[in-house]
């Protein structure tokens, strides 16, 4: 009986060290904070002690980073990016804007005219009282000397089909469309919710295109097809010759 109860014992003694890190994480995460969030297994700058900004913070917190940027001139450490109009070039909607024990947190990203620029993005910490970002902790990725008319030639439609013929393509290298009654959809006894319908969209965005000189206007397109062994999900990049960029 003796030899029951000793291991019986220890799974009693750690499930009591489990429960009791799992209250000191929930008081560290939840400690009155506001928006509090834990460490992201993904994202590590996102850490338990950041705090996401509300819509009202961001703009006021943006409008503080611009300030500091137009006020460094060409020599500082977003100065040396050569932007023209920095307070039009970058935007933090839609973004997380976090509020750290130190400073503020920005995810930006870039846009032309209103227009996303693909792969325009930049992060950056402004340390409280600091004038100015540190320069080591500003990380950006800036597409430079876009000239382009950002008013369309090819059709939101056109752009849809083009793409569209490309996700066909794929689905028949993968063995041909799905067949009536065969992974046509889920198997609805199985679901735990509904899944999220996906409509063939594009926007128009800002491509780098072949780089300085040669940015691109195009269609950034969304669109799925059904293949035998599942579906098939596209993004894809139109310019207004057509061509998937």
């Amino acid at each position: 009986m003796s030899n029951l109860k000793y291991p019986i014992g220890v799974r009693g003694a750690l499930a009591i060290v489990i429960a009791l890190i799992a209250v000191l994480n929930y008081s560290t995460v939840h400690n009155g904070q506001g928006n509090a969030i834990p460490r992201s297994p993904v994202d590590a700058t996102i850490a338990a002690q950041d705090r996401v900004l509300s819509e009202g913070e961001k703009d006021a917190a943006f409008e503080a980073l611009m300030r500091a940027i137009e006020a460094q001139g060409p020599a500082g450490p977003i100065g040396r990016l050569r932007m023209r109009d920095p307070r039009n070039e970058w935007t933090h909607k839609g973004a997380i804007i976090t509020r750290g024990r130190s400073g503020t947190n920005f995810r930006l990203s870039q846009v032309y005219k209103g227009l996303k620029v693909r792969n325009g993005n930049m992060t950056v910490q402004l340390a409280d009282g600091q004038s100015q970002p540190d320069a080591a902790l500003v990380h950006a990725e800036y597409v430079d000397e876009i000239q382009v008319d950002i008013r369309p030639t090819l059709s939101k439609d056109r752009a849809i089909s083009i793409a569209k013929l490309l996700a066909r393509r794929e689905v028949d290298a993968l063995g041909g469309p799905a067949r009536a009654g065969l992974n046509a959809g889920p198997n609805r006894n199985l679901l735990v919710r509904e899944p999220v319908a996906l409509n063939d969209d594009a926007v128009l965005e800002i491509h780098p295109g072949e780089g300085r000189g040669n940015r691109k206007l195009a269609w950034h397109v969304s669109t799925r097809e059904n293949a035998a062994n599942g579906p098939v999900f596209m993004e894809a990049w139109v310019d207004q010759d057509g061509k998937v960029l």
